[in-house]
């Protein structure tokens, strides 16, 4: 093994007998037209400063058909799954922009760093939690077929949860601690699209535990 080292090394450091070949610059007026070569890269016409920075800048951000198909792989996964706008109209629906939702929240918190005492004092961060854990319990719902879910924006005003089921909406506000003005995004909402039933789940509505206790059917045909 060292000999054959030491002739690897003997080849590697193997003096050429060929005499050496001096690099020629060659210009580029050799290949392209002289037009070309003197007035630079071409220009599109807008802010952006050429083509080339154009096309660099178009290639760092991913196609939508892409995002689409990575969050049907998270969906696929039990992971993560995209909730469509509610706009009444099922084409306005699909053209929306989702809003994410975890499956599971452990998702959410194996890598917070908050201990169970931490999370609870960080208002916040528990709110979000408890919205994220009522929005898990309502999608594993709607992937097991017994409902749709959507969420509801206009401007900013916004409900977390619009369910359908069997034609009839449901809407749903999630609160973390108690109520100290009314719901005015629940009330825009039930005006304009008449819902049959309106939650507020925690706060000052039905506990959360008991919510999430109860099978979903038992709250639809109440």
């Amino acid at each position: 093994m060292w000999l054959r080292v030491s002739e690897e090394r003997a080849m590697i450091s193997r003096p050429s007998f060929r005499p050496p070949i001096s690099p020629v610059p060659l210009s580029c007026m050799m290949r392209f037209p002289a037009t070309v070569v003197s007035t630079g890269p071409a220009t599109t016409g807008t802010p952006v400063a050429s083509a080339a920075h154009w096309q660099r800048e178009e290639f760092c951000v991913p196609p939508p058909t892409m995002l689409a198909h990575y969050l049907d792989l998270l969906t696929s996964a039990g992971m993560v799954c995209g909730l469509p706008k509610f706009s009444g109209e099922a084409a306005r629906s699909r053209a929306s922009s989702p809003k994410l939702q975890v499956l599971n929240n452990a998702l959410m918190t194996a890598l917070s760093g908050y201990t169970y005492e931490a999370a609870r004092a960080d208002r916040e961060y528990w709110g979000r939690l408890v919205e994220s854990a009522v929005g898990a319990y309502l999608a594993n719902a709607a992937a097991a077929g017994l409902c749709e879910l959507y969420y509801w924006r206009d401007g900013n005003r916004e409900v977390d949860f619009v369910l359908r089921f069997q034609r009839e909406l449901t809407a749903i506000e999630v609160k973390s601690s108690r109520l100290t003005r009314s719901l005015p995004s629940m009330e825009a909402f039930a005006s304009a699209f008449k819902p049959k039933r309106c939650f507020l789940i925690g706060g000052d509505g039905i506990p959360i535990d008991a919510f999430l206790t109860t099978p979903l059917e038992s709250w639809l045909n109440s």
